[in-house]
């Protein structure tokens, strides 16, 4: 009888434990960016970065694929991340070779949007 008291005890420790600290390691701030580079962009999708990033090579209009979308309502960037804004990590695949977040802070709270891997720190700049 103890022993069963003792296991399901430490049972609901660890569940305590485990599901407090899953949200935690989430949690990761947008990086400082070297002088002279831009912020870290929060984008809708992982396509809407890539057919910016063409736009921008092939020299089209970049304030259309980039800014104002080729879809009505529909804005590829969502805005910039200033560096220090904390973050959620979602585990997700939806932005491909791009990193899902949910935005914590700031002028894009509770956004969710697509950024580089590299935007991403655990330690606040």
């Amino acid at each position: 009888m103890r022993r069963t008291i003792l296991f399901a005890t430490l049972g609901l420790f660890l569940l305590t434990v485990t599901s407090v600290a899953a949200p935690q390691e989430a949690i990761r701030y947008i990086g400082a960016r070297p002088p002279g580079q831009s912020k870290y962009v929060l984008w809708s999708s992982s396509v809407a970065a890539r057919q910016c990033g063409h736009a921008l090579l092939k020299n089209q209009d970049v304030r259309q694929w980039c800014e104002d979308g080729m879809v009505t309502g529909v804005k590829p960037k969502l805005g910039t991340l200033d560096p220090g804004t904390r973050v959620e990590r979602l585990p997700s695949t939806a932005c491909e070779d791009m990193v899902q977040i949910r935005v914590l802070e700031g002028a894009l709270k509770n956004r969710v949007g697509c950024t580089s891997h590299s935007a991403l720190t655990t330690v606040k700049p």
